[in-house]
């Protein structure tokens, strides 16, 4: 009776295990705010059934580029239940995905600020806006580097309303975008490069 028991605890560890595993990689795929399905219900009494996405604009004096934020793993319940964890901090996500293969998949999460300043505007891919949103950065070369960096090494950047603007003081830079829903929050990693290469 106790194999059996312990060989159902195993087996179902390796279920969750496997279907954690699946959530943090499909989300991965890229598509724009109007492909997007949303599965929300209208009612602020009701759960999402799926973390939303991130879509990101960065204006500028003459330009506008759009591309979307890749989406860690962040604490989610989901309808059935099950909470999923951060896999992945932001500056590790970065030289996981360095081989050739994926530049094209990373080229999705870069933007770059070739002007002296611009601003970044948030869209979420849901009806429910979050309950919270925070946004930090590091330089870029801290990538790789999580476990190495100090409290100082991360900056909080101020929002407004969605909206935060940046300036070209020369430097990449990583962020992380923390929002947080009624079920939980969802952890997001974006780029952006200074244009001065």
């Amino acid at each position: 009776m106790r194999k059996i028991i312990l060989a159902t605890l195993f087996l179902f560890s390796l279920f969750l295990t496997t279907l954690l595993l699946t959530a943090c990689t499909n989300q991965m795929a890229i598509n724009s705010p109007e492909e997007s399905e949303s599965e929300t219900v209208t009612s602020n009494n009701v759960l999402q059934l799926s973390r939303p996405e991130l879509y990101l604009s960065l204006i500028t004096e003459n330009s506008t580029q759009y591309f979307q934020a890749a989406q860690l793993c962040g604490n989610w319940q989901s309808a059935s239940g099950l909470s999923f964890v951060q896999a992945v901090h932001p500056l590790n996500f970065w030289v996981e995905f360095e081989e050739e293969e994926s530049q094209d998949l990373l080229d999705n999460f870069i933007a770059h600020l070739s002007g002296i300043e611009g601003r970044i505007e948030l869209q979420f891919s849901e009806d429910h806006l979050p309950r919270t949103i925070n946004v930090w950065r590091w330089r870029a070369e801290f990538v790789g580097m999580a476990s190495d960096v100090q409290p100082q090494d991360k900056s909080f950047v101020e929002l407004d309303g969605h909206t935060f603007y940046i300036t070209n003081d020369g430097y990449d830079y990583i962020y992380e975008i923390t929002a947080a829903w009624l079920q939980g929050d969802s952890i997001y990693t974006f780029r952006i490069n200074s244009g001065n290469e």
